[in-house]
């Protein structure tokens, strides 16, 4: 900008004299660093760079969508457990039981004993907690099922 020929503004002109200050500062206390000088070695490019080859592996690909059989992990429900819902008999009568029967099985199959309280504690439905209390005594947990009962008998 200095060699241009065009005339500086008012803060062109004020920032060359701060320029100016403050390297006739740096140069009263030694501390003079010139640009040129810079004492980090000059990087590499990205493109320069040589990349290491890694061992090519084939491309992974869904078991899924190919259609094999995958292994649940515990965190999710696999189809086959779906099914095995849908088939088991019906503890009373057709229609919301069988939607609350299905639901709490898998509930209790899958929860924690703890998680399972809690669950006791939350239901306010009788409908609800009446299929919950069948699902347990089916599951064999009698100790839930007793405490089940007697939030049923509130309800």
């Amino acid at each position: 900008m200095e060699n241009s020929e065009e005339p500086l503004n008012d803060y062109e002109q004020a920032r060359q004299q701060r320029i100016i200050r403050n390297r006739d500062m740096l140069d009263s206390l030694g501390l003079t660093v010139s640009i040129a000088a810079d004492p980090r070695p000059p990087q590499a490019s990205a493109s320069s760079k040589v990349k290491a080859s890694k061992p090519q592996a084939p491309p992974r690909r869904s078991k899924r969508l190919l259609g094999e059989d995958v292994p649940s992990n515990g965190d999710t429900l696999n189809k086959s457990a779906f099914k095995e819902v849908r088939k088991l008999p019906n503890s009373q009568s057709r229609g919301t039981m069988d939607s609350h029967y299905a639901h709490n099985l898998r509930r209790v199959r899958y929860m924690n004993p703890s998680a399972l309280m809690q669950r006791i504690r939350s239901i306010s439905n009788r409908a609800k907690m009446e299929s919950f209390v069948q699902v347990l005594h089916d599951e064999g947990l009698s100790d839930l099922a007793a405490e089940a009962e007697l939030k049923l008998a509130s309800l």
